[in-house]
């Protein structure tokens, strides 16, 4: 902790409090040059084995009793590097210095892949990567730079981990995913894609009719229109996510991104309701 009570994290990113999130967001760096990157991760990257990594994990377990399905997190190494650099840094090193932002992807993709081993080992049924690679435009990078800093090389890597121990993967992503869709399928290979969302314009119709077949789809109900809308326009929402997603099978319902400050609870309990109603086979809505 630092002294104006701001904090650093075990990557490099210093985190204050929002109060209207009521959470600590990243709004800083330690990591100034070149240098201090490559200090970091020759002296001073965290360990993926320290003591505690499955704490969290077996009290899940325990409370669990095996009755529902168990997902572990793990964060995106490409949305890790730049909200450890910040975007300004980031963008500025990828021209004028690439080799240390892919040496940092590597070194995180390094630090994932053994923490997948960790939760694997213990027992879960879905690894869940998330970190944007979108927003509402589309992709933060072109799909050419994407592949040039080897993001879906590095992703295909924690997926065949997870398949190593039977267990899938699923890459979440808020924004127009559109244009990198065929990427995370040949290139990253992942089993399924969250968040499809519809405020960004991801009609999760046509990405069942071009990859239902190879993706679970996760998500597609607005987080925004759980905040704004009424109860019975998250009925139709969630209804129609079901009747364009659900045939055939591989559709998990949930909001598009996490629930915010000001989301209406009675909204998200429609969700769920509606869910529980008209999402049983054969699916009749």
């Amino acid at each position: 902790k630092l002294p104006d009570g701001r904090y650093v994290d075990e990557i490099g990113r210093v985190f204050s409090y929002d109060p209207y999130a009521k959470e600590y967001t990243p709004t800083g760096t330690i990591f100034n040059t070149p240098e201090d990157v490559k200090n970091f991760l020759q002296e001073d990257f965290p360990d993926p084995n320290a003591p505690g990594r499955e704490f969290g994990l077996k009290c899940l377990q325990e409370l669990n009793k095996e009755e529902k399905a168990i997902g572990i997190f793990v964060r995106e190494p490409f949305a890790h590097v730049w909200e450890a650099l910040t975007p300004v840094k980031f963008v500025y090193w990828m021209y004028n210095n690439r080799s240390i932002i892919r040496e940092f992807i590597e070194k995180i993709t390094e630090f994932n892949l053994e923490l997948i081993k960790i939760y694997c080992e213990i027992g879960v049924d879905l690894i869940i990567m998330g970190g944007d690679l979108c927003d509402e435009k589309g992709p933060m990078l072109s799909p050419k730079l994407f592949r040039e800093l080897g993001v879906f090389d590095a992703m295909r890597k924690h997926v065949k981990i997870a398949h190593k121990y039977g267990v899938k993967f699923i890459k979440h992503t808020d924004g127009n995913v559109m244009p990198i869709l065929e990427d995370l399928v040949n290139i990253a290979r992942v089993d399924g894609l969250h968040s499809l969302d519809p405020s960004a314009g991801v009609d999760i119709a046509k990405v069942k009719e071009k990859y239902g077949d190879r993706l679970i789809l996760h998500g597609n109900i607005s987080v925004d229109n759980l905040s704004l809308k009424s109860k019975e326009e998250i009925i139709r929402e969630t209804k129609a996510a079901i009747r364009a997603a659900s045939p055939g099978g591989g559709y998990i319902l949930s909001s598009s991104n996490s629930w915010y400050a000001g989301v209406k609870l009675e909204n998200c309990y429609a969700m769920i309701e509606t869910g529980r109603k008209y999402g049983k086979y054969p699916v009749r809505v």
